[in-house]
């Protein structure tokens, strides 16, 4: 039996003709170096992509400034000066946690998944090809013995459709449970945050995906705190509440025990100087 693939999720920019008439931007390129200020603006965008806006620091390095220069390969002075600038011109916010959210880019993601891209890319072959077919299969008359494998074939189809309406049914409720959650707590919900609630629902489970919410609503983050949570667990085999329960227990052991091994910490946890037990 082949494995189930995990839905892969693609992000890009949508940058109009306006993008270089934005006062901000014109005001960096006339100043020296400011092209490459601009080039570093726009590295930060993409680097945000996948949390909606947001760069987090990590802790690993003394500051978010040396963790984005390490990231984007770029020098640590440009992306200071960068980040400065843009962050006077009103682009980019450092908030309470150091994280820094890059204003313009929530309005500006489009996404789309694995399969779509696939079928996007195949279905002019798939258009060709059916009309390659259409002679064929207008001279063909089906024999007896292939109308009946139809018809069975039929049979299956009908019970296998009944069956996944039911879960499209259950997934549709557990859905609108996250969404109308996400509201009641986060905010009002974008699109975006709407299908990647939808994405996680069908690589993580409810019971996963509402977990995490709850916790980065208990740290006081945002919504993208628990994408990277469900990520964590996600690289640490962890699939159930039960494996999530089990590994608060192993770290509550260690505490006790006086061990201090956080070899395991999600880079969240290591920023915030605890785990969650």
């Amino acid at each position: 039996m082949s494995s189930k693939s995990k839905t892969k999720i693609y992000f890009w920019l949508k940058l109009d003709n306006n993008f270089y008439k934005n006062l901000a931007i014109k005001k960096a390129r006339r100043l020296a170096g400011g092209d490459t200020m601009v080039i570093i603006y726009q590295k930060l965008m993409l680097e945000s992509l996948q949390n909606n806006g947001v760069l987090y620091f990590e802790g690993v390095l003394e500051n978010i400034v040396e963790e984005l220069s390490l990231h984007l390969d770029e020098d640590i002075e440009n992306v200071a000066m960068t980040l400065d600038l843009f962050t006077k011109s009103g682009l980019i916010q450092l908030n309470d946690s150091n994280d820094i959210e890059m204003l313009q880019v929530p309005a500006l993601i489009d996404q789309e998944t694995n399969w779509s891209k696939y079928k996007r890319n195949t279905r002019n072959k798939e258009d060709v090809k059916k009309l390659d077919n259409v002679q064929l299969l207008s001279n063909h008359c089906p024999t007896e013995i292939e109308i009946e494998l139809k018809s069975e074939i039929k049979i299956e189809s009908e019970i296998k459709i009944e069956s996944e309406s039911e879960k499209e049914h259950d997934a549709d409720s557990e859905y609108k449970k996250l969404t109308d959650f996400y509201q009641g707590n986060f905010g009002v919900i974008s699109q975006i945050i709407s299908e990647d609630i939808k994405f996680n629902l069908k690589d993580y489970g409810y019971d996963l995906v509402y977990e995490s919410m709850k916790r980065a609503i208990f740290r006081q983050k945002q919504y993208a705190y628990s994408v990277q949570i469900l990520k964590s667990w996600s690289k640490n085999n962890i699939k159930t509440l039960s494996d999530v329960e089990a590994d608060d227990n192993k770290f509550s052991r260690s505490k006790t025990t006086g061990t201090d091994d956080k070899s395991d910490w999600t880079w969240a946890e290591k920023k915030a100087g605890f785990r969650e037990v």
